[in-house]
């Protein structure tokens, strides 16, 4: 993520959150691969957040407890039913290949965001994981080179090294 420029702000917590849809301050919650009534200790908070909240979209390859509350039900599809790529922990990038058809009209977790986003604007959504890699190549610096062709096998490696002239000014944008 800082690599990509997004550096955490000092926002809200979960509890805070939460109780923002009790008192009102939050009316709008947007859920992504996240069950608050899995993931929180706090089940009656969970459970008057969710009551209280205005609108509530729900994106999730799991159907979980916040689905009987959503406004919105955004289905995504489960990883092994996309392409794309992901980072481990040694910094190496892989592609992954989607071995599953995804069920109904369910759609990876990118394009959900990203059809959002580019309709917002009044952009149509046109491009795939191979255009998303590109992107993320040209305008980040430790995927300089990083091509899908390039990810066959056993991926690469991404550089860590770097000179003080070379390291990106780090600014970043508030999540």
């Amino acid at each position: 993520a800082r690599e990509l420029g997004f550096l955490p702000s000092g926002g809200k917590n979960t509890r805070q959150i939460l109780e923002g849809c009790c008192d009102g301050s939050i009316q709008a919650l947007w859920l992504v691969d996240a069950d608050p009534f899995a993931l929180y200790p706090d089940r009656d908070l969970v459970e008057r957040a969710l009551e209280s909240v205005e609108f509530l979209v729900v994106q999730d390859s799991i159907q979980g407890e916040a689905f009987e509350y959503a406004s919105v039900v955004l289905p995504s599809t489960a990883f092994p039913e996309q392409d794309g790529t992901y980072v481990n922990a040694e910094r190496r990038v892989q592609r992954i290949a989607q071995i599953l058809p995804p069920r109904g009209r369910a759609k990876p977790v990118w394009r959900i965001g990203t059809e959002m986003l580019l309709r917002s604007e009044g952009i149509p959504p046109y491009f795939g994981v191979k255009d998303v890699l590109a992107e993320i190549a040209r305008t980040v610096p430790a995927f300089e080179g990083v091509s899908w062709d390039a990810l066959d096998g056993e991926g690469i490696v991404l550089s860590t090294r770097r000179t003080s002239e070379e390291a990106p000014e780090v600014t970043g944008r508030p999540l």
